[in-house]
């Protein structure tokens, strides 16, 4: 089994999260298969899907959305994912408490044109050193917080979710 984690980062905290996802899906499929492969890309790196037996796309939200990368990524290859197994995953919320605590604008029409299982919204991260001017802006606009709110326990938790679908479709007979 070949899983894609394709990721859209700005500032590299959602990337951490597809890795985490990506390590914990590569040690529960690997125990069970040890030809299973799990790739962790960058959606802009990635030209089709047909190597892949499922995919998990994740984006940052910024302004309330998935980035552009992402949606594009999402809308160009939407016929395949539909054919596979796939979930969507996204990180932005900070702050105690988490904020904003929404799904972020578009997703159910993400999770539409993929044919997503599920989407997944984790905790993000925040550190203004990062941000470019624009971004400054924005932060200090909407008073966000700085900080690590990823849950680390949470990440490793949904990626032995999807794990577990995995590994039980992988154990139906296809007919």
């Amino acid at each position: 089994m070949k899983v894609l984690v394709a990721v859209a980062s700005r500032h590299e905290a959602t990337f951490e999260i597809a890795e985490r996802i990506g390590a914990v899906l590569s040690e529960l499929l690997g125990a069970r298969d040890r030809t299973a492969h799990v790739d962790v890309r960058p959606v802009g790196t990635i030209s089709d899907l047909e190597d892949y037996d499922a995919v998990l796309v994740g984006s940052a939200i910024y302004l309330g959305r998935w980035l552009k990368p992402a949606r594009h990524f999402v809308a160009a290859q939407a016929g395949s994912l539909r054919h596979r197994p796939v979930w969507l995953f996204s990180s932005g919320p900070v702050g105690d408490p988490l904020d904003p605590t929404q799904e972020p604008a578009g997703i159910a029409a993400l999770v539409a044109t993929a044919g997503a299982r599920e989407h997944k919204l984790f905790a993000g991260r925040l550190r203004r050193a990062d941000l470019g001017v624009a971004e400054r802006v924005t932060v200090n606009a909407v008073h966000a917080t700085e900080g690590d709110y990823r849950d680390w326990t949470d990440v490793s938790s949904w990626a032995c979710q999807v794990a577990d679908e995995l590994l039980g479709a992988a154990a139906v007979p296809v007919r």
